[in-house]
């Protein structure tokens, strides 16, 4: 499963909204869209700013 899918499917499980997660970023809700559709790559800081929003400890290294 890649990363953007695994982001959607925690969110969707845990009830949060992509606007509620793209705030918190300070994101749009266009943005964080294209990150879970696989539009766009979610960079390693982003990353673990959204860990933190749904709730999640981020298991992902990046290099």
């Amino acid at each position: 499963m890649k990363i953007n899918e695994r982001i959607k499917q925690i969110r969707l499980k845990k009830g949060i909204k992509q606007s509620y997660i793209a705030r918190k970023l300070g994101k749009t809700a266009g943005w964080y869209c294209n990150i879970e559709n696989g539009r766009r790559e979610l960079k390693a800081e982003d990353a673990k700013k959204n860990s933190r929003n749904i709730g999640n400890r981020c298991k992902f290294t990046f290099f």
